[in-house]
């Protein structure tokens, strides 16, 4: 077993709080603003499971969002978890929420990644999608 990415959810605001991951309008893969260039505000929550033999070692985590060579986000660092008292070979759960606020400048799709230690990725995708033409009425 390797340490790995458990979880990547967005969210309108996520934050842990004990050891709990609290999300707000959590889920969601698509907005579309009324205009571009658009802020957005991105909650996003990681769970890193983290196996028994490999507790109390340091890890190193990457979340990146980005729309092709362009990077809104990122967060990069080293996490290291202890073992509980009592564990039998249980894995640990470290559970990680930021939030962002970033422009984005016209419709795209942009591409939110997690791994751990080079390995164990998970990806989701965000439409920023361009807001429908109102309908047009015709007159006679």
């Amino acid at each position: 077993d390797h340490t790995e990415i458990d979880y990547l959810l967005t969210a309108d605001f996520a934050e842990v709080i004990n050891g709990k991951t609290y999300i707000m309008g959590g889920g969601w893969d698509a907005f579309t603003p009324p205009q571009y260039p658009a802020p957005i505000r991105l909650g996003i929550a990681v769970g890193i499971r983290v196996p028994f033999l490999e507790s109390n070692i340091p890890h190193h985590m990457t979340v990146v969002l980005r729309h092709e060579a362009t990077e809104y986000f990122r967060m990069e660092g080293d996490l290291e978890t202890g073992r509980r008292p009592g564990a039998r070979g249980e894995s640990v759960l470290v559970p990680i929420a930021v939030n962002a606020q970033f422009i984005v400048p016209e419709p795209q799709t942009l591409e939110l990644t997690a791994d751990v230690d080079g390995r164990s990725l998970r990806r989701t995708t965000i439409r920023a999608d361009a807001r429908p033409a109102p309908p047009t009425v015709q007159r006679r």
